[in-house]
């Protein structure tokens, strides 16, 4: 059983470049890597100023997913930078304990796909392949259908309209044509893909 996540106080984040800082803060307040919209969006408020690190801080601390996760930063009203060195410690501390639980989950996942579970896994992959391509399928006979409801002659009342629903109608053909063959093509790239046997 692993131990529950260390809470961490504002003061030993504030350290660091503004990369380290925003990767810290994630790691720390939502026990994950940052996503890139939300990298990009604090890179942008706290880029050399670094009095506005307090104000990320409460953001991410008070988000939905930080409170879902339970308070693991402390962020006052004022806080000053801590003892470097500390905080260096505590950084490497938490960017360890995610990197274990990460290692972990990628362990579980290794043993279910090649232990007792693996055979449902490959099982269930073939399912889904096996129903993409039913899907595929599906979709080309739509087309087909398509087309054959396209090649009915339409009446032309008009002369003058004559050659523009020629026109038309060869314009629809080659479209329905060319998405059959586009089509055609996905449902050859599922078949490849599909295990032989």
């Amino acid at each position: 059983m692993s131990a529950p996540p260390r809470r961490l106080d504002a003061a030993e984040l504030l350290h660091g470049s503004d990369h380290d800082f925003i990767v810290n803060m994630y790691l720390a307040a939502l026990r994950r890597w940052p996503d890139a919209a939300g990298y990009r969006r604090f890179m942008a408020l706290v880029a050399n100023r670094p009095e506005r690190r307090m104000d990320a801080l409460r953001e991410v601390a008070g988000s939905e997913e930080a409170v879902r996760l339970g308070a693991l930063v402390t962020v006052p009203e004022q806080a000053l930078p801590g003892d470097p060195s500390l905080a260096r410690d505590a950084m490497l501390d938490i960017r360890t304990e995610v990197l274990q639980a990460e290692i972990t989950g990628l362990r579980e996942a290794v043993a279910l796909l090649s232990g007792v579970g693996g055979a449902e896994v490959a099982g269930l992959q073939r399912e889904l392949a096996e129903a993409r391509d039913a899907e595929l399928r599906g979709e080309i006979n739509a087309v087909r259908r398509e087309l054959a409801a396209v090649q009915v002659p339409l009446p032309v009342v008009d002369p003058a309209l004559d050659s523009l629903a020629l026109g038309l109608a060869r314009l629809i053909d080659a479209h329905v044509t060319t998405r059959l063959g586009a089509l055609e093509e996905r449902l050859r790239q599922v078949e490849a893909r599909l295990p032989q046997g």
